[in-house]
């Protein structure tokens, strides 16, 4: 084969790739079912009868320290500074675990989080 040829046949190749990584697979209701397009943090079709244990989510948005007569000093309207910028992912902890770092945003007039990164693993 000539080096033109070898070029196109790869071009093709990476093209007909391309074609299969972007396809999406649907299920009856309409939903993506491509694993990779909806990152989870587990198989849930796995997890059989833990599927209804309740979970403790906490969002933080950030810590500070202070001292006991701080605390005791603190009135309405006090301002306590935090550790994070605004605009900074908030934590997310499954029973203290951290799971997932999100925005936080509003719907429907309730605060949200959305979220935006998910550990490999619960730290």
């Amino acid at each position: 084969m000539a080096p033109d040829e070898t070029n196109t046949v790869d071009e093709k190749q990476t093209t007909q790739t391309t074609q299969k990584k972007t396809e999406k697979s649907v299920n009856p209701s309409g939903q993506d079912t491509n694993p990779a397009a909806n990152e989870s943090l587990f198989d849930v079709s796995k997890l059989g009868i833990l599927n209804d244990v309740a979970i403790v989510l906490t969002i933080e948005i950030g810590r500070t320290q202070i001292k006991i007569r701080d605390l005791l000093n603190l009135t309405k309207d006090s301002i306590l500074d935090l550790n994070k910028q605004a605009g900074e992912p908030v934590d997310i902890y499954a029973n203290g675990k951290l799971i997932a770092k999100g925005n936080i945003i509003t719907a429907n007039g309730k605060y949200c989080v959305r979220l935006v990164t998910i550990c490999e693993q619960p730290q």
